[in-house]
């Protein structure tokens, strides 16, 4: 679901738009560090690259990132990066890039094993946005790369992120404002 304040200053929330099925990680949810001390119980787990789970918490959106040109993607109110295979998303613990995006062309003192090239052979990437989880300032093996993306299909999990379909994504990246400092919010069901 969607949502968005009436009037300025923190008036109402309204809902913003139609409800669409999202899909997250494979494993669930894992708690972001951070929020578990005011939101999780003791025995949920904590977010970890590589387990599977999409981070629970409030995290900042954008840029958003496609493979279209901007020129072809229209008018937007958030940041657009278009994606080409020089583009990396770093997933390596041990580097100092750890959860950037980094032309990797543009980059010669490569300290990474491992990172997501953002323009696929597949479409999960044809358009996404960057949820800033382990962001600004990432913590080493909290997990990395975690987007808004394109989905496999209704109950397919993500190795991390949350994905929907192709119409529903358009809809919430031509929405979001970066003016209005949006967020993500997901939590576990405790």
């Amino acid at each position: 679901s969607r949502f968005e304040r009436e009037g300025e200053g923190g008036g109402k929330w309204r809902r913003g738009g139609r409800e669409v099925p999202v899909v997250v990680g494979k494993n669930g949810l894992a708690w972001a560090a951070e929020h578990k001390p005011a939101h999780g119980h003791q025995s949920d787990p904590i977010k970890r690259e590589g387990d599977g789970r999409s981070p629970a918490g409030i995290f900042m959106l954008g840029p958003a990132f496609g493979y279209d040109p901007v020129a072809d993607v229209g008018e937007l109110a958030i940041d657009y990066l278009q994606v080409t295979k020089a583009i990396e998303c770093v997933d390596d613990c041990q580097s100092s890039s750890y959860n950037q995006l980094i032309d990797g062309s543009r980059k010669p003192d490569r300290d990474w094993k491992s990172s997501e090239i953002m323009r696929r052979d597949d479409d999960y990437y044809r358009l996404g946005v960057v949820v800033n989880y382990n962001f600004p300032n990432p913590i080493a093996c909290r997990g990395s790369c975690i987007f808004l993306h394109l989905w496999e299909g209704p109950g397919i999990g993500t190795v991390g992120c949350t994905a929907t379909a192709s119409a529903p994504l358009r809809e919430i990246v031509r929405w979001l404002d970066k003016s209005l400092k949006p967020v993500l919010v997901q939590h576990t069901e405790s």
